[in-house]
């Protein structure tokens, strides 16, 4: 067949191929910015991504947990799965330290492949084209494409190749060894607390617990006032801190005995890496068994089809983060971190530990670790932050990874969950979790929200103020940016400031030096004061809009053809915006009618509900009450 006969699809993450013509189909994956261009310039027709995204999202987020959650039940020929053959010395699988493992959507785009390969499937199917033109695409995309479509004329961004990442991966292994060593070295012996405490508060130092110089005071940035609820309950508990004090971004690099000297002024707390030894450090970073192992998995037919699904070969899309997984240093820093709560456990017995990370790696570790140390103690986790089913490191595949232990390598998690609103609770029974141990107390972390007092707001007359609360997903937030900036960059008198995360800052993206003339950065005022000055907050899944809704604030949700980790992709209630001009008609709409997204206060109540807590007591004390009893 010429090409003049085929039917070609037309993909493209940019624009670089120039105008199909009259007739083609075009599916973009372009910037904002950029695809707005060519729908004004290209005869094509262009269909956006953003879009159209939302019809395969629910069907891959199915697919995703299903190859992950069968990765580590699928079976060899003597019937030992492979996560079993992952057990470490005290019967812990290293499988739930991978990085494919905890499903991180902000840091690992397999699940946007995903998301990408259905969308584009789905279209083809669709309007029956026989091959595939594409522009721009990650290399992964192409070789999954190509395991069911006839793909020509592809032009992809540098490829990552196994040798190159495999480097990398053992240079942050190196790094992250000595990081140990030094920090091992310094903290050996400097066992603080002195007592005996029945509840242990997993922690970090000095990112999450901090010392305030000025008050003379700890604080706790998760916990918020859970420690004084104890205190007035007369519970007996103290810190248990991982010693962490480079993790936040733009943080300086201190001395670790300028990081330590804080410490000093209490004793209420447990440093874990005094449990640890430079003999733990080389065992666990010396090991590279779990290497091998999936060397040799990966050679067995069984273990490659589980990536067959859909007509497709979905292999490439996980190929590197393997290797990255079983070579970089996070498996034997989270041995480590199981070690060192496991001896903790094995010493004082505690009757319950509180941790906030849900199903991260750490949390898994710190359950993991406290259970094979003493079994009688009861794990509680709080939910930190909001979840939305497309949130995919807050899902899990129930039936493999929580409720199947027929290999006694079901993921480790806590006895009970203190979820953060109603949405928080169906998210965690969903995950296989039974009822009875999903609490539905609210997230200590927001007490000031329980007690909201929810009254009806005054439409604004003229829309002044705009903010932009960033997420930690740098790439995801540019185009939110870059599509506010486009809208409104010829519109007067509108005041664009970008909020960035604290662990995340936007505005050292080299695009965001384009934006610098219409849009400010907010880095010395509170949230409070930011959202207090804010007459629109713009989003794409930070808890700042959900916070930024009950408080009575117009919300304009951006929503791109990656994941959407918002609750109000489950919820719905906010206004929802996926390109320049959907963005300006809301903002025309809001101009011609305030009322139209002002939030009512039966909506503001409702997203409390769903998101937060609504109740007769604050967060901190339902938790607190419920540790401090003797059940």
């Amino acid at each position: 067949m010429s090409d003049s006969n085929k039917k070609f699809l037309w993909i493209c993450y940019d624009s670089s191929c120039g105008d199909p013509g009259k007739g083609e189909n075009v599916l973009s994956f372009m910037s904002p910015g950029e695809e707005n261009r060519v729908k004004n310039q290209w005869a094509a027709e262009i269909i956006s991504a953003r879009e159209k995204a939302y019809d395969v999202k629910d069907a891959a987020v199915g697919l995703y947990l299903a190859i992950i959650g069968n990765i580590g039940v699928v079976r060899s020929e003597v019937g030992k799965t492979f996560r079993e053959s992952l057990k470490n010395s005290f019967g812990v699988s290293r499988w739930w330290f991978h990085k494919i493992s905890q499903k991180y959507c902000e840091g690992d785009p397999s699940f946007d492949y995903i998301i990408q390969i259905l969308l584009i499937d789905k279209l083809i199917d669709k309007f029956g084209y026989d091959h595939i033109k594409i522009i721009g695409s990650s290399n992964e995309v192409v070789k999954v494409l190509s395991s069911k479509y006839h793909v020509v004329d592809y032009k992809t961004k540098e490829a990552k190749t196994l040798l190159v990442s495999s480097i990398k991966a053992l240079f942050r292994r190196v790094k992250l060894f000595f990081r140990n060593i030094h920090e091992v070295s310094f903290l050996k012996g400097k066992y603080v607390f002195k007592g005996s405490a029945k509840i242990l508060l997993s922690n970090f130092w000095d990112w999450s617990v901090k010392y305030n110089g000025a008050t003379g005071k700890f604080y706790d940035k998760y916990y918020k006032n859970l420690p004084h609820k104890l205190e007035e309950h007369k519970a007996s508990f103290c810190w248990l801190l991982w010693f962490d004090s480079r993790y936040q971004e733009g943080l300086k690099k201190r001395p670790l005995k300028e990081a330590y000297e804080p410490l000093k002024r209490s004793s209420n707390f447990i440093l874990l890496q005094s449990f640890l030894g430079i003999c733990d450090v080389l065992a666990c970073f010396l090991d590279f068994s779990v290497y091998f192992i999936f060397r040799k998995w990966n050679k067995r037919l069984a273990f490659r089809k589980v990536f067959n699904l859909n007509g497709f070969d979905f292999y490439a899309v996980f190929e590197i983060l393997f290797v990255e997984g079983f070579l970089d240093g996070s498996i034997p820093n989270y041995e480590l971190i199981c070690l060192s709560h496991k001896r903790v456990a094995e010493k004082l017995k505690p009757n319950k530990v509180l941790s906030f990370l849900e199903f991260f790696p750490f949390s898994r570790a710190v359950n993991a670790g406290i259970k094979s140390g003493n079994k009688e103690t009861v794990l509680y986790d709080m939910q930190h932050a909001s979840y939305s089913r497309e949130k995919v490191f807050g899902m899990c595949e129930a039936n493999l990874e929580v409720r199947n232990n027929e290999d006694g390598c079901a993921i480790p998690k806590p006895d009970y969950y203190f979820a953060m609103g109603e949405l928080g609770k169906e998210i965690f029974i969903q995950n296989g979790y039974k009822e009875e141990a999903v609490l539905l107390t609210g997230s200590a972390r927001y007490d000031d929200l329980a007690c909201e007092q929810i009254e009806e707001i005054k439409p604004i007359s003229k829309i002044k103020n705009i903010l932009i609360a960033a997420s930690l997903h740098i790439e995801k937030e540019i185009n939110m940016i870059e599509a506010v900036f486009e809208a409104f960059k010829d519109v007067p008198d509108i005041n664009i400031t970008v909020r960035p995360h604290p662990f995340a800052d936007i505005s050292k993206h080299e695009k965001f030096n384009s934006f610098k003339n219409k849009i400010n950065v907010s880095k010395e005022i509170s949230l409070e004061e930011d959202l207090e000055l804010a007459d629109v907050v713009i989003f794409s899944y930070s808890t700042v809009g959900e916070e930024a809704f009950v408080r009575g604030k117009i919300v304009w949700h951006w929503v791109s053809y990656e994941y959407d980790a918002s609750v109000f992709r489950d919820i719905g209630i906010v206004a929802k915006f996926h390109d320049i001009n959907s963005l300006l008609n809301l903002y025309e709409k809001c101009v011609e009618y305030p009322k139209v997204n002002t939030p009512t206060v039966e909506d503001r109540k409702f997203v409390n509900r769903k998101c937060f807590y609504s109740g007769d007591s604050l967060p901190s004390e339902n938790i607190a009450r419920i540790l401090s009893s003797t059940n």
